[in-house]
């Protein structure tokens, strides 16, 4: 069966298997691929399902081993640690003096593999940073022409295995470290006529994963249930179109849960406008999550705050102020305003040396990196308290 036929027909006997005889199932909106079970006894399972994996969090283990028989007798299910899934190690610890309960996720395994893959290639200095300092890769020169990469030096570094090692590194980036996602969507703009700039930096960022893979993202049961989100951009364009990198970060339980690093879709006139584009695409993930954590019983019951370090772009989402810096914003940008009015969000601002989205949008020098990553990655000292302080105009 394709993806999409083993999707529904699991998704088609899901829901009839478990909405009756006293089992409900709903399908969840925000994410078709997690269904929440509630059993006749009121107990409730969450079953995310990845193509022909399922991962299973419940209130009752004898409920979830009468899912599991269920799941046998129709399909024949093999049971694995709980430990591992999609090549993510999940790591369970109490603190026998605090009682803190914290998850830590890594992937030792997987980049251990891509080392031994490239290990004769990698640097053989120590690498303290997820992407060199005073890289910027582009298809285009600093005023903006088109590099002439001559065919020989791309065919040469698509042979070394840039493609493959560039997916490997994107596979890292969006589950267990997220200071590396600037890295990697540079690459991925030269990824159809690599040079040999372009290798270096992605076996620089292979030996970082390799120096870090014990370290991965953490959650702590002592750090905040309230959703709270970063954002933060560049000023500074890539010549071949002129638009800037921006990232995002939602937190909950002080780890990350959903991060971003991309490239604005629009050209920023100011650092004011580029600042303010991420915080739409902030906001948009974080009133997606907000919906999702309804949906499975983590009401967010206030605004959550969405913390960036422009004054101007976090004044603006709450007040309604034509400037010459502002009115050339396209309009989508200011439905930020309108989750604003409705409560979904508020906007505050923090001090740019404590904003652990930066290394999302630049590369960082080491002591920056030291200093944000572990906040960005939650396995530092918990987060910095949420700011009281609005804006330049705001209270």
């Amino acid at each position: 069966l394709s993806s999409k036929a083993w999707f529904e027909e699991l998704r088609d006997w899901v829901m009839q298997e478990f909405n009756k005889d006293a089992w409900s199932c709903r399908q969840c909106r925000q994410d078709p691929c997690l269904y929440i079970i509630t059993a006749p006894n009121g107990k409730i399972t969450l079953m995310v399902t990845y193509v022909d994996d399922i991962d299973c969090m419940t209130q009752s283990l004898p409920i979830c081993s009468i899912i599991a028989e269920k799941f046998n007798s129709r399909f024949g299910i093999k049971m694995v640690s709980t430990e591992h899934m999609l090549g993510i190690h999940r790591k369970r610890s109490v603190d026998q003096t605090t009682g803190e309960i914290s998850v830590r996720l890594t992937q030792p395994g997987f980049i251990e593999e891509q080392y031994e893959l490239y290990r004769d290639q990698v640097p053989a200095r120590e690498i303290y940073t997820p992407f060199p300092e005073t890289e910027f890769l582009s298809m285009a020169d600093e005023d903006g022409v088109r590099i002439d990469i001559p065919i020989e030096e791309s065919t040469e570094v698509m042979q070394l295995g840039y493609q493959n090692l560039v997916g490997a590194l994107l596979w890292s980036a969006r589950t267990c470290h997220p200071e590396i996602m600037l890295g990697v969507n540079m690459m991925q703009r030269v990824m159809s006529r690599p040079t040999r700039r372009a290798w270096k930096c992605a076996l620089h960022a292979l030996k970082y994963l390799y120096r870090f893979r014990h370290r991965g993202i953490r959650y702590s049961s002592t750090g905040s249930n309230v959703l709270q989100c970063y954002y933060d951009s560049s000023n500074k364009s890539d010549p071949d179109d002129g638009k800037a990198q921006y990232g995002t970060a939602l937190h909950l339980h002080d780890g990350p849960i959903m991060w971003s690093s991309r490239k604005h879709r629009n050209t920023g006139l100011s650092s004011t406008a580029n600042e303010y584009m991420a915080l739409k695409h902030a906001v948009v993930d974080t009133v997606h999550m907000r919906m999702l954590l309804d949906e499975i019983g983590i009401k967010q019951t206030t605004p959550t705050p969405c913390m960036g370090d422009n004054d101007q772009a976090t004044t603006l989402a709450r007040e309604s102020r034509v400037t010459l810096g502002n009115r050339m914003i396209f309009q989508d940008y200011h439905w930020t305003k309108e989750m604003f009015e409705l409560g979904h969000i508020t906007t505050h601002r923090i001090d740019t040396t404590n904003n652990h989205t930066d290394p999302l949008t630049k590369p960082l020098a080491r002591q920056h990196c030291e200093r944000l990553v572990p906040i960005l990655t939650g396995t530092g000292n918990g987060l910095p308290p949420i700011p009281t302080k609005v804006g330049v105009y705001g209270n």
